[in-house]
């Protein structure tokens, strides 16, 4: 059976469950997205990869949740993959989120690559509760060329992203694949996508 909820306009998840009865090989995509103004921000998990030995299945890397800042173009008006930025969360960080008090966190990324200067990408989540808002602020510094995308979410959007997030957790440490190994799917082999 599909379950799906939509809409079209801010502050609202979709979600989509594929049904019983296709492939657990499948590739399901459930982002959940928020809209404020021309950004959006969606989020969705981003599996944890396994690699096959002789003994069985060994963790290569843990999972993580993808938060994606958009912007739509000012020619189209709509939303491309070039304007897409990107930031990962770890199980460490969705942590920090869960259970944050001070109503301000940040976090910094640095993306390092061979011949160039690394990447650095700072995630800034800030709580208004005057305006019963959290604003997700992402710049990414690339070469000293700087892309800064915010999107602020009501209070009921980010209680709904800190339970996904820390519902997630078991799957994305890959302890729900030792509990049950035949749920690892070539969705999970180590040598499938880039994170």
């Amino acid at each position: 059976m599909a379950l799906m909820l939509a809409s079209a306009r801010r502050g609202v998840a979709s979600l989509a469950a594929m049904p019983a009865s296709r492939s657990m090989s499948t590739v399901v995509y459930a982002n959940y997205a928020c809209y404020d103004g021309n950004t959006v921000m969606s989020m969705r998990p981003s599996l944890p990869k396994f690699r096959s030995k002789s003994y069985g299945w060994s963790l290569s890397r843990r999972g993580a949740v993808a938060l994606e800042f958009n912007e739509r173009t000012e020619e189209e008006g709509r939303f491309v993959s070039e304007n897409q930025t990107t930031f990962q969360l770890d199980l460490a960080e969705i942590g920090e989120i869960a259970v944050d008090t001070t109503g301000h966190l940040k976090f910094v990324h640095q993306v390092k690559r061979e011949e160039s200067q690394p990447i650095v990408k700072e995630l800034v989540v800030q709580h208004d509760p005057t305006k019963r808002k959290v604003t997700f602020t992402l710049t990414v510094n690339n070469e000293g060329d700087a892309v800064t995308r915010s999107v602020s979410v009501t209070e009921g959007n980010f209680f709904s992203m800190k339970s996904i997030m820390v519902s997630a957790l078991p799957h994305l440490a890959g302890w729900e694949m030792i509990m049950d190994p035949s749920k690892v799917t070539e969705q999970h082999y180590a040598d499938q996508g880039e994170r």
